[in-house]
């Protein structure tokens, strides 16, 4: 995950890397995936890291929540709404799409592509989500090579898997 993430920032020169980790409600164990993940950026001695834990909705503090991502070079997200009816504040939306038209970063940690299939620009940024067969196409790598249908646009996403499974997805600068 750190050579990807890492490898992502090109523009990135002197100084560690800010990273902010999203977390707070996932169909996973998001204490303990958050906890790994932190884990795993610390011991490099490459990454600033904060975590932010994203409210659920019947929380006092749900719409005072503030993540100010533009503090950040890359924000990993590890959380999703699955099953749980949670999501982000409409001005915490917009201000993540502000901070990915304006070339912030982002990692999408493995179930947090489930994350709110409602919300058009979330879906556009991950490129391709865990999804049902009706809301898009499934891209498939075989032998190295790109099996997706080139009817659809997917080109803003690098994804890779190990043994089948979705490990995770690095997206560039979201831009329309």
């Amino acid at each position: 995950m750190v050579l990807f993430i890492s490898a992502g920032l090109h523009g990135q020169s002197k100084g560690k890397i800010n990273v902010l980790i999203i977390d707070g409600y996932n169909n996973h164990d998001w204490r303990y995936t958050t906890e790994v993940i932190y884990s795993l950026l610390i011991a490099t001695d490459l990454f600033n890291i904060d975590i932010s834990t994203a409210p659920v909705i019947e929380d006092p503090d749900f719409t005072k929540w503030d993540p100010r991502f533009k503090d950040y070079d890359v924000v990993v997200q590890n959380c999703n709404d699955m099953g749980n009816g949670n999501y982000w504040p409409d001005h915490v939306q917009r201000d993540f799409e502000e901070y990915m038209n304006e070339g912030g970063g982002l990692y999408v940690y493995h179930s947090a592509n489930n994350a709110f299939r409602n919300w058009e620009e979330y879906n556009r940024m991950i490129g391709l989500g865990w999804r049902n067969p009706e809301e898009g196409v499934a891209i498939e790598i075989v032998d190295g090579k790109n099996n997706q249908d080139s009817s659809r646009e997917r080109e803003r996403y690098v994804s890779w898997s190990k043994a089948g499974y979705n490990c995770g997805k690095i997206y560039r600068p979201f831009h329309q």
